[in-house]
C-alpha cells in the first residue's frame, strides 16, 4: 500500500486541483464513471482536512489520506508474485481466439499466482476467463487460497475439463465457500489434469470479482 500511496501522491501533485477547488463535500456519493468500458484500471481518491490552527502562532495542520480502488476485473498476466506461471503476449496474427493482441497467464500444474492484498468483502464468486486448446492444455482445477499459496485456507475451487473439441475461450466460475471480510493476501493455485512435469492447465486471461448475497 505504501508504493500505491507514493504513486497516488505523485499523480495528484501533477494533475490534482488546488486545495478547495474541484473537490467534494465531506460526505456524499461518488459515481465512478470516468473509466473506459472493459479496461481494468484504478481510481485514486484523496481526502484532506486542515484544522483552524491554534493560538500563540501555531500553524494550521493538514491531514491527508489516499485510497486506491482497483477494478473488479484483473488481468491474469499482471500477477505480483507467482511460481511456475508465465505472462505471455500473443500477437494478433498468431491469436486463435480473435484478431487482436492478447495477454495471458500460462498456468502450469503445481504453480500459483498472486495479485496482492484484495478486499473480499461481499465477494461471492470469481469469474475466470481462460483459453483451452486440445494437445496443448490439459484442463484441471483452480483453487483460491488466502494467506499462503501452499498452506493457506482454500475458500473456493472449480474444475474445467479439456475435451477433444474444447478450443478457445471458456468461462469458469469459482464460487466462494463462505463469506469473506476485509483485505487479505489472495492466491490462485493451479492443478493440471495431466501429471507430466510440464503440463499446462490453461491460458488464463482474467479474474473478475463478483459481489452477491450468501447462499442459503
Amino acid at each position: 500500500m505504501g508504493d500505491a500511496k507514493q504513486m497516488a501522491d505523485y499523480i495528484l501533485s501533477l494533475a490534482g486541483p488546488p486545495p478547495g477547488q474541484g473537490g467534494m463535500a465531506a460526505s456524499g456519493v461518488l459515481t465512478l464513471d470516468r473509466h473506459q468500458p472493459n479496461v481494468p484500471g484504478r481510481y485514486i481518491l484523496q481526502a484532506s482536512y486542515t484544522d483552524q490552527g491554534a493560538g500563540d502562532g501555531l500553524p494550521r495542520l493538514t491531514t491527508k489520506e489516499v485510497v486506491v480502488l482497483r477494478s473488479p476485473r484483473l488481468r491474469a498476466d499482471l500477477f505480483s508474485a507467482g511460481n511456475k506461471v508465465m505472462a505471455y503476449h500473443i500477437e494478433a496474427k498468431d491469436n486463435p481466439m480473435g484478431d487482436t493482441d492478447a495477454d495471458v497467464l500460462v498456468a502450469s500444474g503445481g504453480g500459483w499466482s498472486s495479485y496482492g492484498d484484495i478486499d473480499l468483502t461481499g465477494i461471492r464468486r470469481i469469474n475466470t476467463t481462460l483459453a483451452l486448446a486440445p494437445g496443448i492444455t490439459s484442463g484441471g482445477t483452480i483453487k483460491v487460497l488466502t494467506g499462503n499459496p501452499n498452506t493457506g485456507k482454500v475458500i473456493g475451487s472449480a474444475t474445467i475439463e479439456q475435451g477433444l473439441t474444447n478450443l478457445g475461450l471458456n468461462e469458469l466460475p469459482i464460487e466462494l465457500t463462505e463469506a469473506q471480510n476485509g483485505v487479505q493476501p489472495l492466491f490462485f493455485r493451479y492443478q493440471a489434469d495431466d501429471d507430466s512435469a510440464d503440463a499446462v492447465l490453461a491460458a488464463v486471461i482474467s479474474y473478475e470479482f463478483v459481489r452477491g448475497q450468501p447462499s442459503k
